[in-house]
């Protein structure tokens, strides 16, 4: 998708959270990957939507859908974007958490998660949540042999700073509380669409 295709869906974004009623309250949006590193031809948009902590009538709200196999998060996706579009959507309650625990499906952030499951002290019980867990696993092992069977001089170390350049170079572009649209990098300079 070029990029004017790409300022034109991220502005959209933006009017749908300031103008909807969404079942999460974003408060901030960061952009990263490929359409802030300057790409001419961004393969999706990567987004990163910060939320206010939720109440407890919400954890409610969260915990009902889960059990029928949805959640706050997912209701807010729908309304921002269509199922087929490329835009990988990550909903946290800060950035740090948003990198630290991404969801993004790519490989890159799957060996991120992988170590960070991998690396937790001693004993770990599992429980109800850690079935996502397990079945991550499974995912990632499925992502890693299929990956490394592509890239012959492929190892975890390059792996994980290419990772870890690209989710850290992260860009404010909105921010609730005031209603401001962020354009430091002059991304948005292709488009009039925003009055």
């Amino acid at each position: 998708m070029n990029r004017y295709k790409c300022v034109e869906k991220i502005l959209h974004i933006i009017n749908i959270v300031e103008k909807e009623k969404l079942p999460l309250k974003i408060n901030q949006i960061y952009l990263f990957g490929s359409f802030i590193e300057g790409k001419e031809e961004p393969n999706d948009i990567d987004m990163i939507f910060v939320f206010n902590k939720l109440t407890d009538k919400e954890v409610a709200q969260n915990v009902s859908l889960l059990m029928n196999g949805s959640s706050l998060s997912q209701k807010t996706r729908a309304k921002l974007k269509k199922n087929r579009e490329d835009i990988d959507m990550i909903f946290e309650t800060s950035l740090e958490s948003a990198i630290s625990s991404t969801k993004k499906n790519n490989f890159e952030l799957d060996l991120l998660k992988f170590f960070q499951f991998f690396t937790v002290k001693e004993d770990v019980k599992l429980d109800f949540e850690d079935i996502e867990k397990i079945q991550f696993f499974n995912k990632f092992l499925k992502s890693l042999e299929k990956h490394v069977r592509k890239n012959k001089n492929w190892t975890f170390k390059d792996e994980i700073n290419r990772w870890k350049e690209g989710i850290t170079k992260t860009v404010l572009i909105w921010e609730g509380g005031r209603g401001k649209l962020y354009d430091k990098m002059g991304l948005f300079k292709l488009t009039n669409a925003r009055k």
